[in-house]
C-alpha cells in the first residue's frame, strides 16, 4: 500500500511503496497535505507510463526524477550535477508541484531575481540552459507542449582572454610536481585530456606500440573515442612509470589507488601557487590546444585532438596569438623551386628580366617595375 512518510535526516516527506519488488521513496513536498496529493500524481504517472502513455499533468517531483536518471545515462555527472542544482535554485524561488506550473514568464522572473541576489551571468545561463533543455525533453517525450524556450534570451558575457602557460611556465610548474602528480600535469598540458579522462585512463589504453592514447568514456563526452599521438616527452615519462605501475589505471599510486577528482584539481591548484603561478588543472587542456595552434596545426586536427563535437567549441584557440600566426602563416608556403636557379624569379613563362626572392614576400619586377607574374604584363600601379 502506498503511503507517505518522513525520512530520518532529511526534511520533508516522501512516498513509500513498491513496484516489482523495489521499494519507491521519493520527495514529494515539504508540505504533508501537497505531499499526499504529489503521492496521486506519481502514482498515476507510474500506471500510466505502464501502459505507455505519457501523463499530461505530470508532477514536478516525479518529472524532476525520471529525467535526471534519463540524463544520468546520457549526461556527464558535472552536467548531472548542474542540473540538479539549477533545479533547486529555481525551486527555492517558487513551489511547483506540476511540470505544467514551469513557464516562460516564471523562468524570466527567476533570472531577474537571480540577477538581483548578485549571480554572476555567466552562472544564470548555465542555470537557464540546464532548465531549458530539461523543458525540452519533456515537450520531446510528449508531457508538456513544445515552448518557444528561444524567447527567454541568454545574457551577453564578457569574454575572458584565453589563458594558457608559455613552455618557460610549464617547465617551472613541472619542476614543482612529483610522482604521480607529474603525470597528471603532462597528460593534460602534452595530451590535452580532461579531468575525467585523466582519472579514468587506464594502462591498456596506452598503446606505446601505435604510439598514442586511447581516449574514451570521459566525463565531458560518454561514449567518445579519439586517439592523441604521443608527444616524446610524455611517452618517455610513460614508459618510465610502466614498470613501476601498480593496478589498471595511468595514475595509480603506489598501491594502485588514485587521487579523486576534486583531490586532483585542489593540488593542481596548490602546485600552480608554489610555482608562483595562476591557474588550474584545466589551464593544462588550453595550453595544450594553445601550443598546437601556434605551432600552425589546422583547428580541425586541434579539434580532433580535444574531442570536441564542434568546431565552434575550438575556435576560442584561434586567436591565442593572432600576431604570431600573421607572421608565420605565410611562411610556410611551399618555396617555388625553378630549374636551374635559386634566389630571384629569373626568366619564368618565357620572359626575361624577373627578379623578386622566391618566398620573400617581395612582389617580381621587370626592370622596376611591377608585373604580373602570370601573364609578365605590367601590373596595374
Amino acid at each position: 500500500m502506498a503511503k507517505i512518510m518522513e525520512r530520518e535526516g532529511r526534511t520533508g516527506w516522501y512516498s513509500d511503496f513498491t513496484v516489482s519488488g523495489k521499494r519507491v521513496q521519493r520527495f514529494l513536498s515539504n508540505d504533508k497535505r501537497e505531499a499526499q496529493i504529489e503521492l496521486g500524481r506519481l502514482l498515476a504517472d507510474m500506471k500510466g507510463e505502464a501502459k505507455g502513455i505519457p501523463n499530461r499533468d505530470i508532477s514536478w517531483p516525479a518529472w524532476r526524477a525520471k529525467y535526471l536518471t534519463i540524463r544520468r545515462g546520457s549526461a556527464a555527472a558535472e552536467t548531472v550535477k548542474r542540473d540538479e542544482s539549477s533545479f533547486i535554485s529555481l525551486e527555492a524561488h517558487f513551489t511547483i508541484n506540476s511540470l505544467r506550473q514551469i513557464t516562460l514568464e516564471m523562468l524570466e522572473s527567476w533570472k531577474s531575481k537571480r540577477l538581483a541576489a548578485g549571480i554572476g551571468k555567466p552562472t544564470v545561463n548555465r542555470e537557464l540552459k540546464s532548465v531549458k533543455t530539461m523543458l525540452d525533453s519533456a515537450a520531446t517525450f510528449g508531457y508538456i507542449d513544445k515552448m518557444e524556450l528561444s524567447k527567454v534570451k541568454l545574457m551577453p558575457e564578457r569574454r575572458k582572454k584565453l589563458r594558457f602557460h608559455s613552455v618557460e611556465e610549464l617547465g617551472r610548474l613541472l619542476s614543482r610536481c612529483h610522482g604521480v602528480w607529474t603525470t597528471i600535469v603532462l597528460l593534460g598540458a602534452r595530451a590535452g585530456l580532461r579531468r575525467g579522462e585523466i582519472h579514468g585512463l587506464r594502462w591498456d589504453s596506452v598503446q606505446f606500440d601505435r604510439n598514442r592514447l586511447q581516449v574514451t568514456g570521459d566525463t565531458k563526452t560518454e561514449g567518445s573515442l579519439r586517439f592523441v599521438p604521443l608527444a616524446a616527452d610524455l611517452r618517455q615519462h610513460l614508459l618510465a612509470i610502466r614498470g613501476e605501475a601498480k593496478g589498471p589505471f595511468v595514475i595509480g599510486g603506489e598501491h594502485g589507488e588514485r587521487p579523486s577528482m576534486d583531490v586532483m584539481s585542489a593540488y593542481c591548484q596548490k602546485l600552480h601557487r608554489k610555482a608562483k603561478l595562476r591557474g588550474s588543472l584545466h589551464i593544462l587542456r588550453h595550453t595544450f590546444a594553445s601550443h598546437l595552434m601556434m605551432a600552425g596545426v589546422d583547428i580541425i586536427s586541434v579539434r580532433d585532438l580535444l574531442g570536441h563535437t564542434d568546431v565552434k567549441m575550438t575556435q576560442i584557440y584561434a586567436e591565442v596569438s593572432p600576431a604570431h600566426m600573421e607572421e608565420n602563416s605565410v611562411s610556410r608556403l611551399p618555396e617555388i623551386m625553378v630549374t636551374g636557379f635559386s634566389g630571384n624569379v629569373t626568366g619564368v613563362c618565357g620572359h626575361e628580366g624577373f627578379s623578386g626572392p622566391v618566398g620573400s614576400g617581395v612582389p617580381p619586377t621587370r626592370n622596376g617595375i611591377l608585373v604580373d607574374s602570370q601573364r609578365g604584363e605590367a601590373a596595374p600601379q
